[in-house]
């Protein structure tokens, strides 16, 4: 059984920051989750707050822009 705790959906980037911004350390990111949610079922780490960042469109996929990897 999971812990309770606040699931945030960001849509956009700008979300994802502002989040971070204001919940800082008390969030943790997940795109699939897979060692997350195997780590709280153990309670090894259970934050109170979880934000999914599987729907922002900026934050799929790896692809190069000029001389960098982004």
């Amino acid at each position: 059984m999971l812990p309770e705790f606040e699931m945030l959906l960001p849509r956009s980037l700008p979300e994802v920051l502002a989040a971070l911004a204001k919940y800082g350390a008390d969030v943790a990111p997940i795109a699939g989750g897979t060692n997350l949610i195997v780590d709280m079922r153990a309670e090894r780490h259970c934050p109170p707050i979880v934000m999914d960042l599987s729907h922002v469109p900026d934050l799929r996929g790896i692809r190069r822009e000029g001389d960098y990897i982004v």
